[in-house]
C-alpha cells in the first residue's frame, strides 16, 4: 500500500528529464485516440509509422518532441489485436513520449531495475524495463517499453537520476510500433497484481485505476 499517494511522494524530489537535454520545453500532444485527426497516419502495416510521417507531424506543429496517450480510447488502432477487442481493453494506461529510434532513455529519479525483458510479438512492448523507485517512504515503479533489445540493463542494476538506462528500439524490436517509449507508473499494489503486463484497460477499470497505475504526466515536465 502507498504510505503517501503518488505523486505526493515526489514533492520536493528533483525529477530529471527522461530524454535529458532533448526534452526541452512543453511537448506537442500527439493523440492516437479514435477521434484524432492524425490517427489514420499511424495505421500502417505492423503499426510502424515511417520517419517521413513522424517528421511531417512534428514539422507542421513546430514540435521538437511530442507525447500523449493516458486513458485515450484507442479502439481504432487496436483492431489488429483481437485479444484487446475481445476484452474491451481500449484505454491506454501509460503515456507515449515520442523521439527517434536509438535516442538514449534516462532514469528520471534514482531507481533499481526490477524487471528487464524482451516481449516478442507485434503490438507488445518489445524491449521493456520496470524500475523500482522509493521516495519519501513510498515504493512505486516506472515501466518503460519499446526499447532496443541490446541496450536493456540487467535486473538489480541501480541508476542515479539522469543516467542512461537504454535506447529507443526500431520497428523490428519494439513491438512494430512507431518510435517512442511507453511510460507507465505502477503502485506497489499495481505491480504485485500484474499491471506491468497491462498497457490497456477497460472502461470498468478506470474508476479505480489510480490505485494501480496512476497518470504519469508529471514526468513530462521535468526540468
Amino acid at each position: 500500500m502507498l504510505t503517501k499517494p503518488y505523486p505526493y511522494c515526489l514533492v520536493g524530489v528533483e525529477i530529471k528529464p527522461i530524454f535529458g537535454d532533448l526534452q526541452k520545453g512543453a511537448p506537442f500532444f500527439l493523440s492516437l485516440a479514435s477521434d484524432s485527426p492524425v490517427r489514420a497516419d499511424f495505421e500502417k502495416s505492423q503499426m510502424a509509422l515511417n520517419e517521413a510521417v513522424y517528421n511531417r507531424i512534428h514539422n507542421e506543429n513546430n514540435a521538437a518532441w511530442s507525447a500523449g496517450g493516458y486513458l485515450e480510447d484507442r479502439s481504432a488502432i487496436l483492431k489488429p489485436y483481437p485479444q484487446m477487442i475481445q476484452e474491451k481493453r481500449y484505454y491506454h494506461t501509460g503515456m507515449d513520449i515520442n523521439f527517434p529510434k536509438n535516442t538514449p532513455v534516462c532514469a528520471p529519479i534514482n531507481c533499481e531495475v526490477a524487471k528487464s525483458e524482451y516481449e516478442s510479438g507485434d503490438g507488445n512492448y518489445g524491449g521493456m524495463v520496470v524500475l523500482k523507485c522509493m521516495e519519501n517512504g513510498t515504493t512505486f515503479y516506472l515501466l518503460i517499453g519499446h526499447l532496443e533489445r541490446a541496450s536493456l540493463p540487467e535486473v538489480g542494476k541501480k541508476f542515479a537520476a539522469g543516467e542512461q538506462i537504454a535506447r529507443i528500439g526500431d520497428f523490428d524490436e519494439n513491438g512494430a510500433w512507431y518510435h517512442h517509449i511507453h511510460l507507465q507508473v505502477l503502485t506497489e499494489k499495481g505491480y504485485q497484481e500484474g499491471w506491468a503486463n497491462k498497457g490497456y484497460c477497460t472502461m470498468e477499470d478506470i474508476p479505480t485505476l489510480s490505485e494501480y497505475t496512476p497518470n504519469p504526466t508529471l514526468f513530462l515536465f521535468a526540468k
